[in-house]
């Protein structure tokens, strides 16, 4: 290979994985690592909140997976990598629900015995449920009440009902799930301590 054409693929080799580092933060503290795809305002402010919210709060009770991805044409999900839409990035407590949401949806793919075993209890409590939500609804459930638990362990139980409630309303239609676990009802907690199925920082 000619000294041009050397030159030319190491140039080549320094935008890309210079493009890709300025778009992770690998010595983050938290151990995070960020991916904004296709970056614009929203994915930056996002990835900016979720870093300071692990400043704010020690996070690593809930990082289940550390790679996060963040994009403004994605809809949240949990795998197979962690994504993050933009929706909350103006509203840090909103986006602290949805990324423990996220993690612990992520963590409870990882006990599918103890899952099975618990919605198969949340069936028998509560055979009907809303035909549109029909599919996922007890896991909903499984995962709000989680969630609402996670948020109590950062904001305690008054700042963390107010989340949730926000987070119900902005939901068109209300969630089932939501809607429950605001009632307080604690038939899930029964079940999610019968089955032994809180993360480590929740028992």
């Amino acid at each position: 290979m000619g000294t041009m054409k050397r030159l030319f693929f190491t140039f080549l080799l320094i935008l890309i994985y210079g493009g890709c580092a300025s778009l992770e933060n690998p010595e983050h503290p938290s151990g995070l690592v960020i991916i904004e795809t296709r970056p614009d305002k929203e994915t930056a402010m996002t990835k900016q909140n979720l870093l300071h919210l692990a400043q704010v709060y020690d996070l690593s009770p809930f990082l289940f997976t550390k790679r996060v991805m963040i994009s403004s044409e994605s809809k949240a999900t949990a795998k197979p990598i962690l994504t993050l839409g933009t929706e909350e990035a103006e509203a840090p407590k909103l986006l602290l629900a949805n990324f423990l949401g996220l993690e612990l949806d992520w963590w409870l793919s990882t006990k599918k015995e103890l899952e099975d075993a618990a919605l198969a209890q949340l069936r028998k409590i509560y055979p009907k449920v809303p035909q549109a939500e029909a599919l996922a609804a007890h896991r909903e459930l499984l995962l709000s009440f989680l969630k609402m638990r996670a948020l109590e362990f950062y904001l305690g139980k008054v700042e963390a009902r107010l989340v949730m409630q926000e987070i119900s309303k902005k939901m068109k239609p209300t969630r089932w799930a939501d809607t429950q676990v605001l009632r307080q009802d604690n038939s899930v907690q029964k079940v999610v301590e019968t089955i032994g199925l809180y993360p480590p920082a929740l028992r």
